[in-house]
């Protein structure tokens, strides 16, 4: 079961077999490059393929009560992770590398938008992986791990709605979603 309390060990992942260093790389949420990093408990905001676009959220101890039973299913799932209809083919045919880093030279870099879901960190230093393991079936990994996967049309209502609500989230490559415009026009 998903423990989202623990830190566990540092992930990164890839599409990308052959990484043997991972170089510190430009970012608009950093003031310089860095290598990003996720905690273990939180690996489940990343078994999708790149570029997917997604909605992540979970409780805490600030959470609304009511929050939780009309967005966590009432709490049987720790979190949930939702992605657009458009991204099942890829979701099913993806192979992903996670890699696990060394912590020694990541920090903390929890703080978007008020949300500190993703339990990021960052190494502005290069990283060389101590171990890669290839994962596949993405969707039956999020299962074993407790959380509800959701397949929705379109990311941006229920981004709305969380991001209205009092659970912690990520939302994640929204810029991939497809555009609000059409969803409203639909």
């Amino acid at each position: 079961m998903l423990d989202l309390n623990a830190h566990g060990r540092l992930f990164h992942f890839s599409d990308d077999p052959r990484i043997r260093i991972f170089s510190p790389r430009p970012s608009h949420r950093t003031l310089k490059p860095a290598v990003w990093a996720i905690h273990e408990p939180y690996e489940y905001q990343y078994l999708f393929p790149r570029g997917c676009p997604r909605v992540t959220y979970c409780a805490n101890a600030l959470s609304d009560r009511a929050d939780i039973e009309v967005h966590l299913s009432g709490g049987e799932a720790p979190a949930v992770v939702a992605f657009e209809a458009g991204w099942l083919e890829r979701m099913l045919s993806a192979r992903l590398y996670r890699y696990e880093l060394p912590p020694e030279t990541f920090i903390p870099q929890d703080t978007y938008e008020g949300s500190v879901t993703a339990r990021a960190l960052v190494s502005y230093e290069a990283v060389t992986p101590v171990g890669v393991e290839s994962m596949e079936n993405l969707l039956g990994r999020l299962g074993r791990l407790g959380v509800e996967a959701r397949m929705v049309p379109s990311l941006w209502n229920l981004r709305d709605r969380i991001l209205a609500s009092s659970l912690p989230f990520s939302f994640i490559r929204m810029g991939n979603a497809q555009p609000r415009e059409e969803v409203e026009r639909a």
